[in-house]
């Protein structure tokens, strides 16, 4: 600033001449208001009119590049080292290496912990002149803290102006009589200032500050010195000045005031008037500062911890470094930002990275890629949200090695070429010429959200795709011909990302994977694809549809069966039906003639290990009916399965829906959904809760030595296990029901101090057996040899005729 004022000194009479020179002169002093005083005089002494500073991420984030061979300029960057703490073994160990047992001590505090300590590294920022930036882009760039009269930071702002006024023994009051029309007034004799509560923010700052110069300035012992022009000469230029160094724009208004004060009028001693406005200026700017700088002490607290953060997160395992082998085969491992930096500086094998300690983490990997491109790949997964194809090389030029694209991008890309080059070469044929196909080889990186399990990030590599040869016709096509053991999610995620892609929606991983009821309303996307399994024509299990839902991301499969080894058509499977039974129809009613005979070629020709996807064009009847039907069939087998089974809200919810579209009632489930308020206990209710509590008594009554007691704790007991399995075998009541009884009247013994101990009942139940008396009776004579189920023991008698007339297969019941 002492600087700035000798220039001005020598210039002084030229800052008068016009209000556009003021203003020069006063916006000095807020070109770098946003860095520190210490910041500021170091930009100043290495880069003389430097005008707009930004760090190299700054300014490549806002599109522009820093020119070849620019040097930055030295800044101090605040930065805090990582806590440590001694573990049991007396050792110092980072905060981030603690066990779950060693951080609960830190938080309590039981174990020594030594804070990170400040300290200041050099950073680099370059001037606007060092970068391709042009002058009528710095407007967006640099954008001013107004709008529309109001101001950022308001009220932090306000109290560095009042603590400003307690400086300077001047009070904040309230006018003592209408001001009109003026914005504010200095009592001069009282030292007190007011200002007009039609203000606005913006013309608070302004006034504010004007009015604090004339009660600094101008008080009752020197107002007499001045005449009227040079104080408000004064006050207005130190509004301005202050303003502008805080990033406040007042020269519409400050200079037009000024002209009006100043044009025409004379100021004897203009270098001592602008002397005592630096002098001023200085002294406000840095009381407001002192406040600002107090209020944000928390702030900075924090951000220090932010650093610190970081620096925990460099020490993150999320960066995958791939290697390229030979063909397709690559080595895979998951670094840390730091590992990588580390392993950059030391390690030959890599390209070295120009300037490597003064870019942020993104620009290090970003430039260790385009250095390594041939060798090496980091892949940030925390970064990676979409199914996404990493470019190893290419000979089209449109793909560069180190290349992430989305992988739907990338599908409709490389088919777009595959077409082109597929057009060329049958030109090129027609002529007696030859147009080659584009060599490629990529690898596809799947989000860690698709792994449900680890949430790891999986790089599937492919063999070379040779553009343009007659093989596929997009990657997609390569994946799912070549990759056929990739999870349903994995499909899925594929199929979403060529799908959304294709439908110009780019959704993302986590938003992808939302379940909603509202989402089944539409047709959705689901995965369903055709394995041909590779246990050849002894088994009757020939292939399976798979199917992922794409509203409950459930994933289900069909079997397709074969029982005439003679008859290709005799390919069906065993649909769910509305009204809850299965029933079986011919494959060629479900698939279109040209992917049947595909699959039927497949399969009969010995072509196992194949995998077709299924779309909706594909197919004669619905995907999404099926699917839903499947959902619904889901739901059956769960019930089925497990008498006592608890279904989740989400299951719930699904069901309510399939209820209002047609869909059979489940017993079980209409019994857990239904408010037991609006439940009365049914007589069987009562008998099964009369007969338990009986049991329950004659259990706690029961001793040892009392034969009596003994007998009527069996008799109760087969009294009520009798009835209990009678009742849920005939779907009179569910298992998770009688259970909701039994603790009501364990609940209700209780009260009364019986309470037994189950581990001392007589029998340990089975409840996938049914009861049997302990008197050695069977209740219904000689129990029923279960039938076996006609698919998985392949005995299904039906004649050819009866299929080939009606074109389904015998219908079976599943119980509900």
């Amino acid at each position: 600033m002492q600087a700035l004022t000798k220039k001005m000194e020598k210039s002084i009479e030229g800052y008068f001449r016009t209000p556009g020179d003021l203003k020069d002169y006063l916006s000095f002093m807020a070109k770098f208001y946003h860095y520190s005083p210490s910041n500021i005089s170091l930009i100043q002494s290495q880069f003389e009119g430097a005008k707009a500073v930004g760090s190299f991420s700054f300014w490549k984030e806002k599109g522009f590049a820093v020119k070849k061979g620019e040097k930055g300029i030295q800044i101090l960057v605040p930065n805090r080292t990582i806590a440590k703490f001694k573990d049991k073994e007396g050792t110092w160990k980072t905060v981030t290496k603690a066990n779950e047992e060693e951080k609960k001590q830190i938080e309590s505090k039981s174990v020594e912990v030594k804070p990170g300590r400040l300290y200041f590294a050099v950073g680099h920022v370059f001037d606007a002149s060092q970068t391709n930036v042009k002058a009528e882009d710095l407007p967006r760039i640099f954008p001013n803290r107004w709008l529309e009269g109001s101001v950022k930071d308001y009220k932090s702002l306000y109290r560095g102006m009042e603590a400003v006024a307690e400086k300077n023994g001047v009070k904040i009051i309230e006018p003592k009589a209408e001001l009109g029309v003026a914005k504010g007034v200095s009592y001069t004799l009282t030292k007190e200032v007011a200002l007009n509560p039609r203000n606005s923010e913006l013309q608070n700052v302004k006034t504010l500050l004007h009015e604090l110069a004339h009660a600094k300035l101008h008080t009752a012992e020197t107002h007499m010195n001045y005449t009227a022009p040079e104080k408000e000469f004064q006050a207005e230029m130190t509004a301005y000045a202050v303003s502008s160094y805080f990033g406040i724009d007042t020269s519409e208004y400050s200079l037009g005031y000024l002209a009006n004060w100043t044009q025409g009028k004379e100021m004897k001693d203009k270098t001592k008037l602008l002397k005592e406005v630096h002098e001023t200026s200085i002294e406000f700017i840095e009381t407001i500062e002192n406040t600002l700088e107090k209020e944000k002490e928390q702030i900075n607290e924090k951000e220090v911890e932010s650093m610190a953060n970081k620096n925990e997160k460099q020490d993150e395992k999320n960066i995958l470094l791939v290697e390229f082998m030979s063909l397709s085969n690559t080595t895979q491992e998951l670094v840390s930002v730091a590992e990588l930096r580390e392993q950059e500086d030391k390690n030959r094998a890599f390209e070295p990275v120009e300037g490597a300690e003064k870019l942020s983490d993104k620009e290090f990997i970003d430039a260790f890629n385009e250095a390594n491109q041939e060798k090496y790949a980091a892949l940030n997964q925390d970064e990676i949200n979409r199914p996404t194809m990493l470019v190893q090389w290419s000979e089209n030029e449109n793909f560069k090695g180190s290349q992430l694209i989305p992988f739907g991008e990338a599908n409709e890309k490389m088919a777009e070429v595959i077409t082109n080059i597929e057009k060329a070469k049958e030109e090129a044929r027609e002529r007696d010429e030859y147009v080659p196909y584009d060599k490629t080889r990529y690898h596809i990186a799947i989000p860690k959200e698709v792994d449900r399990d680890f949430g790891r990030m999986e790089l599937v590599s492919m063999d070379r795709l040779d553009m343009g040869d007659g093989d596929y016709k997009t990657p997609y096509e390569q994946v799912l011909n070549e990759k056929r053991y990739l999870s349903d999610e994995v499909k899925q995620a594929l199929r979403d990302e060529v799908m959304n892609y294709r439908n110009n929606k780019e959704i993302p991983m986590e938003k992808a994977k939302e379940n909603t009821l509202e989402k089944s309303k539409e047709t959705p996307n689901h995965l369903v694809t055709i394995e041909i399994l590779a246990n050849g024509m002894q088994d009757e299990e020939l292939a399976r549809i798979h199917m992922m839902d794409a509203v409950t991301k459930d994933i289900n499969y069909l079997s397709v069966w074969n029982q005439d080894k003679t008859d290709r058509d005799d390919l069906y499977v065993s649909l769910m039906e509305k009204n809850g039974k299965r029933e079986n129809v011919y494959l060629d009613n479900i698939l279109k003639p040209d992917l049947y005979e595909k699959v039927q070629s497949s399969i009969f020709d010995g072509r196992g290990n194949l995998s077709f996807v299924v779309y909706e064009k594909d197919a004669n009847m619905s995907l999404d009916e099926i699917v839903k039907d499947e959902r619904y069939g889901l739901l059956v087998d769960k019930a089925e399965a497990q008498k006592d089974y608890s279904f989740n809200e989400k299951e719930v919810e699904l069901y309510k829906e399939m209820k209002t579209e047609g869909y059979a009632p489940i017993a079980s489930l209409d019994q857990q959904i239904q408010p037991l308020k609006e439940k009365e206990p049914t007589t069987l209710d009562k008998d099964l809760s009369r007969k338990f509590e009986a049991y329950r008594r004659s259990q706690y009554e029961e001793t040892p030595d009392d034969i009596d007691s003994i007998v009527t704790r069996v008799k109760a007991e087969e009294r009520y296990y009798t009835t209990k399995y009678v009742s849920i075998d005939n779907e009179l009541v569910s298992q998770e029901h009688v259970v909701k009884l039994e603790n009501q009247v364990d609940e209700k013994l209780g009260k009364e101090g019986i309470t037994v101990n189950q581990s001392t009942t007589s029998k340990e139940i089975d409840v996938d057996k049914k009861f049997q008396p302990l008197n050695g009776k069977q209740t219904n004579g000689k129990e029923k040899e279960k039938e076996p189920d006609p698919i998985t023991s392949g005995n299904i008698d039906q004649s050819k005729a009866t299929k080939k007339s009606s074109r389904k297969k015998e219908t079976m019941e599943m119980e509900r």
